[in-house]
């Protein structure tokens, strides 16, 4: 699991040491948990009866439904889900690597990749669509500077997308049972990007050569990862890099490289 989501079961788990359950800590999924894809279990421990309860952290949307239990990622999960079987294609997943993730639609017509790379406005495209924020959450449509108005500093905010060549392998109605594994690639691809912070840092020149190459294997206007974090705050670039230490450069071509290791992934994810 991300640490923006052990940041927010702590906040979680200390809400519930306030109350009449304690968090004892968190235990291997069961076989029965591991059918929904659970990624780790939650124990909590009653303290007037002395009971335990277990919450598993599913990733498979009819088990969340079933259970009704569940917190932003399985919220946000389940938003992606329903918005794919709704027929809205172009969906992605965005996690705050601080505490928090949502999901996003694009809206409008299709982004017109040119030699400059990808759409890096403030999520509008060259044709005029764009990617709507939306938090099931927070019940927030269109409103990416909410968590500024917290008084969160955001620092990297990362948005997974599904290349369509991939989906139209799984089918066009939203994807096949095959790819219910897919967030646990997701799940990959966030730890690698993280590890990739520590490589030497690729040229420009080089960093968009690799975007412009990826786009010709996924056919896709849109990259398969992309650094959303300008979107949701309204500092400036320069004040982004100086919260996190680390030169644009470096963490751009980190997403570029786990970018490819992310379509490999999902490929043979489809291929199965």
């Amino acid at each position: 699991m991300t640490n923006n989501n052990n940041n927010s079961e702590r906040q979680f788990e200390t809400l519930h040491e306030e109350g009449d359950v304690s968090f004892l800590g968190y235990v291997y999924p069961s076989p029965n948990e591991i059918l929904g894809n659970a990624s780790r279990t939650e124990l909590y421990r009653c303290r007037t009866c002395l009971s335990l309860t277990r919450f598993p952290r599913y990733n498979k949307a009819l088990w969340v439904t079933t259970n009704r239990r569940g917190r932003c990622g399985e919220y946000s999960m389940l938003l992606y889900r329903m918005l794919r079987a709704l027929g809205y294609e172009k969906v992605r997943w965005v996690v705050d690597w601080a505490d928090h993730v949502w999901a996003e639609v694009w809206l409008g017509e299709e982004l017109v990749v040119n030699g400059n790379g990808y759409d890096s406005g403030r999520g509008r495209g060259s044709r005029g669509g764009r990617w709507v924020h939306l938090d099931p959450c927070e019940a927030a449509v269109d409103n990416p500077l909410l968590y500024e108005s917290w008084g969160k500093n955001q620092t990297y905010i990362i948005a997974f997308y599904v290349p369509s060549c991939l989906g139209d392998k799984a089918g066009r109605s939203g994807p096949s049972p095959k790819t219910n594994s897919i967030p646990k690639n997701w799940k990959a691809a966030e730890r690698l990007v993280h590890e990739s912070l520590g490589v030497a840092p690729q040229t420009r020149h080089q960093a968009t050569s690799t975007m412009v190459e990826e786009d010709s294997v996924n056919n896709d206007s849109f990259p398969p990862i992309e650094d959303v974090t300008h979107r949701y705050t309204s500092d400036g670039i320069d004040v982004i890099e100086e919260r996190r230490g680390i030169p644009g450069h470096r963490v751009e071509q980190a997403v570029h490289e786990v970018s490819n290791l992310l379509v490999g992934s999902l490929r043979n994810v489809i291929d199965m």
